[in-house]
């Protein structure tokens, strides 16, 4: 590429009927005043262009690694997710195995106590029989006792 310098050391060959030095001159002095200028400005478009392009790729790599975080806090929340249900799952099935056992240990502990109940029924109805008995046996020991005594006062 073709530096202000260049044209600043450009130097012609004079011909016997060349153009002339000054109005060459001059126009050179244009020229090379307005490529300087143009040639500055270039350079600093293209840093600035460089110093975009690092800002553009670091906000790039940024959002990558938005990204990824988000991925991550997706899959973690997910994750608490699926274990809180699991745990409630666990904990109603515990509560109600545990309220099972509670019912059937209920039910025995009421089927002993109503066996229980028979038991002691029977055994009072048992013991009022025996009592009814030995009690008429009593009297009827006490009446034939009183028969044999009267036969024998009388006589």
């Amino acid at each position: 590429m073709l530096t202000p310098l260049d044209i600043q050391n450009k130097k012609f060959t004079s011909s016997a009927m060349g153009y002339k030095k000054n109005e060459v001159e001059e126009f050179l002095e244009l020229v090379l005043r307005d490529y300087e200028s143009m040639y500055k400005s270039n350079i600093d478009l293209n840093d600035k262009i460089n110093m975009l392009n690092n800002a553009l790729e670091h906000y790039k790599n940024i959002e990558e690694t938005m990204q990824n975080a988000l991925i991550v806090a997706q899959s973690a929340s997910e994750d608490v997710r699926k274990n809180s249900e699991e745990k409630a799952k666990l904990t109603i099935e515990n509560a109600e195995r545990q309220a099972k056992e509670i019912v059937e240990n209920a039910m025995r502990t009421a089927a002993e106590a109503s066996k229980e109940a028979e038991n002691i029924k029977r055994s009072t109805e048992l013991f009022k029989a025996r009592m009814i008995g030995m009690m008429t046996s009593q009297i009827e020991s006490l009446k034939s006792s009183d028969a044999e005594y009267t036969a024998k006062t009388e006589n």
